[in-house]
């Protein structure tokens, strides 16, 4: 049964007219129904497949696995869900205006970041970012363009890469007795929360890789330590509420098999519940 022109183009709109598997542009497509039935016409049974994993989704394949109809739902939600995303953000995102060399490359650099698919390479753009923030105290800046970039940074190692890599930003606060909290210290954990929820719900809601979602959950915990330590409620409560919504949307659409993810949602209720407890007790002790 043809496919209704109307249907047709707002799944291929929705795809970006691109396999949600490869994800390649510029590669010829096909739509397929996911439950083998080519009666069913309803938008969420057609997936955009390149000609290639098309044939992975339904030639037999000897001793090969093929995509199964529970894979490629999986794959069109993740890849959907993406698209929808950037697109949100290319409509939001106002360009900032930059006001020297530190920001433009600060920009420049970042952008690579999201897109290099050498690991040392994304390793040497954190150091750098590490300096400019040391020498030209441009940490506010660097932590927004982190956040914008969330969704175009490739594979979930340099997500989870990232996530770890945030909490240097705060080396410095080592407690009260030792160094004074400013209002910028404050602006740029607030910050840092923020990458850190967009990480681990971005994550938890695209590939469902455990490793950065289970990075997210653990900086944030450390940043709590930092907030626990100068009793800064509002910090507090802000990393709870990005704990609780990574772990809200890593239990949509969750499968007995997702054993990791499962831990993960463990992992993130013990947070809230040890979390909440240490500031509790922070605030009987002041």
């Amino acid at each position: 049964m043809t496919i209704p022109k109307p249907i047709e183009a707002s799944v291929l709109f929705d795809n970006d007219h691109t396999c949600c598997i490869c994800n390649k542009k510029g590669k010829d497509v096909q739509i397929h129904h996911i439950d083998g039935n080519n009666h069913n016409n309803g938008p969420s049974n057609l997936a955009v497949l390149c000609l290639e994993c098309h044939s992975k989704a339904t030639a037999r394949r000897g001793f090969g696995r093929k995509y199964s109809p529970l894979e490629v739902e999986k794959y069109k939600r993740n890849w959907e869900f993406a698209v929808k995303e950037r697109r949100k953000l290319l409509r939001q995102h106002v360009p900032r205006r930059t006001k020297n060399w530190v920001e433009i490359e600060t920009a420049r650099i970042v952008y690579e970041l999201a897109v290099t698919k050498n690991m040392e390479r994304a390793k040497e753009i954190l150091e750098l970012l590490d300096l400019y923030r040391v020498f030209e105290r441009n940490s506010g800046f660097a932590l927004d363009q982190l956040h914008d970039v969330v969704p175009f940074i490739s594979g979930p190692r340099k997500r989870a890469l990232v996530a770890e890599h945030l909490l240097h930003y705060f080396w410095h606060l080592p407690g009260p007795e030792y160094v004074k909290i400013k209002d910028k210290d404050i602006k740029d954990l607030k910050r840092a929360i923020r990458v850190l929820e967009w990480m681990g719900t971005f994550e938890a809601t695209t590939s469902r890789a455990p490793r950065p979602i289970r990075a997210s959950l653990d900086s944030l915990a450390e940043i709590f330590k930092t907030a626990n330590l100068y009793a800064k409620r509002e910090l507090q409560d802000a990393v709870m509420k990005a704990i609780k919504a990574i772990r809200k949307d890593a239990s949509v659409n969750l499968e007995q098999s997702e054993v990791e993810i499962i831990g993960l949602i463990e992992k993130a209720d013990a947070l809230v519940t040890r979390l909440e407890g240490a500031s509790d007790a922070t605030q009987r002790g002041r």
